[in-house]
């Protein structure tokens, strides 16, 4: 119990509904005196194990996370000190914890303390779901490592700080925080610019386009935002709980401490409501003096208000039955409905018994627990094929769509590596691309060719993108994509269209045509060499008046298909236009290439075409001259084609 000289309050340290633990100065150390159930069950350890044992011994690594400098500080300077959100691991505790610290008169310390492990595992469950920044209600500001210009504030800080983001970007930090200048500024954050820390937290003031002022509590790292190196800003505004801190100065000492330091709304009731904090009037947003007319159940909604009148009775009669937690829904002065999480104890107040609650709006929690679950729900809807792996590539998450699709069982994929759609069809250095974007924090994009459970191959549009923990490492890797099989099929038969010659399969005039155009390039800037022969083929009009144009038709394919066995690789082959074809040879030179036409035109004569006498060719054959153009050498070539003709067929002509 709290004495008199302390306060008027008879509260024992159990009813407070945080973690509490009182300590004393002794020999260098501190020795634990007092530990309350709340906090005993945060830590999963006995009270009576722990009173009279020094603090280093409990918990070895205290000094290193900087516990037992804030115990000292207070204990010599008295006052109230808080050390900010921290993560702490030694062989007692792992978590992240936030603490606050304040000297009784007495001479002991109390310390009050959150546990919001929990807290932070949550968010790193809404990133990985997809969590939008740009729609949260902290405040996110980012600014560049060098100018210090900012590039980026969600719709929380402009809402909050009055400026828009255009306005913002010719603007630097300190133009918000009138307490610093440039030099200051950057003073404060050497320890962050250099590495020698990982993130940078402090309160400050900011000030908003309209002049006015508020505090805010923020935290600051350094991240890679498209692909540079940036600091991102967190930013909460403390502005109301600042005033909470203010009004409840003047109150006794443990009380407030307790007030001060918690988010909950705390109220103290008898026939009616005779303390409030001025988080219950943010929650309920009454006024002080409007709560103190109020009876404990007053605009809560119908269906609780017997069971807390029947709560209430029993704890001004002074029945001490076990703190209960009530998740109710109250509607506030403004019509909102709003959920509460209530907790009560009895408690002695001016001599008589007493009600002491505690309130905590866990709106935004409900709402983000049906924002998860509607989210999932979406995702299991969605067309586009979605699964997520760990950052060492094992499957973790797959939708209904990607089930569907790939003919697995969801059983079947959870826990496999992501190379079981592997097809083959892509190189080593594809996949080393891909791990280098990704790991280094990257979105990679690009079309994967995969593989079904039936072996069946499938094009997919694909986007990795990494997900990041608060300390800028890759927790989970999210890819989505669509199935474009049919596209690409669609687009390699228009590719074909355009290119190739319906009848022969060979290049079409236009693609011959372009092929030439490239290959005067590169002799122009290479000064290679290469030669055309132009052929056609003898008498083909008596072969359609003889026999038909299909047996014409016949004899053109199979006339490709004969010069196609004998063109290298490098040779480009196609018709110019009925009977008259071309190809062209790079890196030949005039004799071989007159060798080559003569070869053509010999295995032509001595071919047997089905339902036709014996077919034969004459050609045109040059050579690429300097200063040459499309159009000249194509006109020395038809030159030549023709001499052959009128020399009486069968021939090669070149020049």
């Amino acid at each position: 119990m709290f004495g008199e000289n302390d306060s008027y309050l008879e509260i024992s340290i159990d009813t407070i509904p945080i973690n509490v633990a009182v300590y004393r100065y002794e020999d260098g150390d501190f020795i634990f005196v007092d530990f309350n159930s709340m906090a005993e069950k945060t830590d999963n350890v006995s009270k009576d194990k722990l009173i009279g044992k020094h603090l280093t011994e409990v918990f070895p690594k205290a000094k290193e996370f900087g516990f037992f400098d804030v115990l000292l500080r207070v204990y010599k300077n008295g006052g109230t000190e808080e050390l900010d959100l921290n993560f702490y691991e030694d062989e007692r505790i792992k978590g992240w914890r936030k603490n606050r610290v304040s000297k009784l008169k007495n001479g002991n310390l109390i310390a009050f303390y959150n546990d919001l492990t929990v807290q932070k595992e949550t968010e790193h469950q809404l990133q990985s779901l997809g969590y939008i920044v740009d729609n949260s209600n902290v405040e996110v500001y980012i600014f560049d490592i060098n100018s210090f210009n900012f590039t980026y504030i969600n719709k929380a800080a402009e809402k909050n700080i009055g400026y828009t983001l255009q306005e913002m970007k010719s603007m630097t930090p300190v133009d918000i925080k009138p307490q610093y200048n440039m030099q200051s500024f950057k003073k404060l954050m050497k320890h962050i610019i250099d590495g020698s820390e990982d993130s940078l937290m402090f309160e400050t003031v900011h000030q908003r386009k309209d002049s006015s002022l508020y505090n805010s509590e923020i935290r600051i790292k350094v991240m890679s935002v498209d692909n540079k190196k940036q600091f991102v800003v967190f930013a909460n505004d403390i502005s109301k709980r600042k005033k909470a801190e203010l009004q409840l100065q003047e109150s006794e000492e443990q009380f407030r401490a307790i007030a001060e330091n918690s988010s909950m709304g705390i109220f103290i009731y008898q026939d009616k409501i005779v303390y409030v904090n001025q988080a219950l009037e943010d929650i309920s947003e009454y006024s002080q003096k409007e709560l103190f007319l109020m009876e404990p159940w007053e605009n809560v909604q119908e269906e609780y208000i017997e069971k807390l009148k029947n709560i209430s009775k029993r704890r001004l009669k002074g029945e001490n039955f076990p703190q209960e937690y009530n998740d109710i829904k109250v509607v506030t002065k403004s019509g909102k409905n709003k959920i509460v999480r209530v907790s009560t104890q009895t408690i002695r107040y001016k001599s008589e018994y007493a009600g002491l609650g505690t309130v905590m709006d866990i709106t935004d929690i409900v709402e983000t627990k049906q924002q998860l679950k509607l989210l999932g729900q979406a995702v299991e809807q969605m067309d586009e094929l979605v699964r997520i792996t760990d950052k060492e590539g094992a499957i973790t998450y797959v939708n209904e769509a990607l089930v569907a699709h790939t003919g697995y069982m969801r059983t079947e994929l959870i826990g496999e590596k992501i190379n079981i759609f592997k097809s083959d069809k892509h190189d080593e250095k594809f996949y080393k691309n891909l791990w280098d974007t990704i790991s280094s924090g990257n979105t990679f994009r690009d079309v994967f060719i995969n593989k079904k459970k039936d072996k069946q191959l499938f094009y997919e549009e694909e986007t990795i993108t990494p997900i990041m923990n608060d300390n800028n490492e890759i927790q989970n890797f999210v890819a989505t994509s669509h199935d474009i099989t049919e596209r690409v099929k669609m687009e390699i038969e228009l590719n074909k269209l355009a290119t190739i010659d319906s009848l022969t399969s060979i290049y079409n005039r236009h693609k011959i045509s372009e092929e030439l155009d490239i290959e005067i390039a590169r002799a122009n800037r290479y000064e290679n060499e290469f030669s055309i022969i132009m052929l056609d083929i003898d008498h083909f009009k008596d072969v359609n008046d003889i026999y038909g144009h299909d047996i014409g038709d016949s004899v053109l394919i199979v006339l490709c298909e004969v010069i196609s066995k004998l063109i290298r690789e490098s040779d480009r082959f196609g018709r110019w236009g009925g009977e008259e074809f071309i190809i062209i040879s790079p890196n030949i030179d005039s004799q071989s290439v007159v060798q080559f036409a003569h070869k053509i035109k010999d295995a032509i004569s001595r071919h047997i075409f089905k339902d036709v006498e014996q077919i034969t060719i004459s050609a045109g054959v040059t050579s690429f001259h300097k200063d040459d153009t499309k159009e000249s050498i194509l006109k020395r070539v038809d030159k030549l084609l023709y001499k052959s003709k009128n020399d009486g067929r069968n021939k090669i002509s070149f020049e």
